[in-house]
């Protein structure tokens, strides 16, 4: 499958916050192995550090480690939340405590890993999957609407990657929500279709166009044709803006 974007999707822009030189050692060997998505880590020591990089920095996802010199347990969690509510976390345990990575996602964390158990690649899509379930939280995107239609439809954010969809949509490419969170909307797209596809889309998303439906053939994860007729509407008033696409059947004569 081609890529969607006109060049690769944006690296994930990830902030590691972690005070152990061999723990730190560690995430960045695991990261340098993966092949999920590319990614851009810069890596903190304390908790001062980590607000500051927050408030004058972007970044997709915080891997957060939850002993710092500065701040212990769930203060660490709430203390990133403070200063960058947008930005999901994601905890590194030192055990595999599942009790402490639950307290951590009450205290707002989006997922917890187990450090010397989690890979490269488990990493990063954890990483992905808690930009895409917080990007969606931030834009419901008329949920209620949504959900009464019986087509596969998807949202799309800025970096056109994949970050709400129904049930018929895993059905229709069978994915797992897993799998689908977050990855880039070229995955379900023939090669000769991305790049036409992927001007359509990026011409709706800055406001050239107000919507558009054009016939596609898709694939599944089996390699079998789906001929759709995509529908892509913007989100909201923003430019660039996230893209709701619904992949409605074609009209039989």
């Amino acid at each position: 499958m081609a890529d969607l974007s006109a060049g690769a999707q944006a690296p994930l822009q990830l902030l590691g916050v972690e005070d152990d030189p061999t723990d730190a050692t560690w995430l960045e060997l695991m990261l340098s192995n993966a092949t999920v998505c590319t990614y851009e880590l810069q890596i903190v020591p304390t908790m001062a550090d980590a607000q500051t990089a927050l408030a004058f920095g972007t970044f997709d996802c915080v891997l957060l480690d939850l002993s710092l010199p500065d701040t212990d347990g769930m203060e660490s969690v709430r203390r990133v939340i403070d200063v960058a509510p947008a930005v999901p976390v994601v905890v590194f345990t030192g055990t595999n405590d599942q009790e402490l990575g639950l307290e951590a996602i009450e205290a707002g964390a989006q997922d917890y890993l187990v450090k010397g158990q989690a890979t490269g690649n488990t990493i990063l899509r954890a990483a992905r999957w808690a930009k895409a379930r917080a990007a969606a939280r931030l834009a419901p995107v008329g949920a209620d609407g949504l959900d009464g239609l019986t087509e596969a439809w998807c949202v799309l954010d800025q970096d056109l990657a994949i970050m709400r969809v129904n049930d018929e949509f895993l059905r229709l490419f069978g994915l797992l929500e897993t799998e689908a969170m977050g990855m880039p909307f070229s995955t379900v797209l023939p090669t000769d279709a991305a790049a036409d596809a992927a001007r359509v889309l990026r011409g709706v998303q800055t406001g050239a166009a107000p919507s558009v439906a054009f016939p596609i053939l898709l694939y599944n994860r089996q390699g079998q044709g789906i001929r759709r007729v995509l529908v892509a509407t913007r989100v909201s008033a923003a430019a660039p803006a996230p893209l709701f696409v619904l992949a409605a059947a074609p009209l039989r004569k």
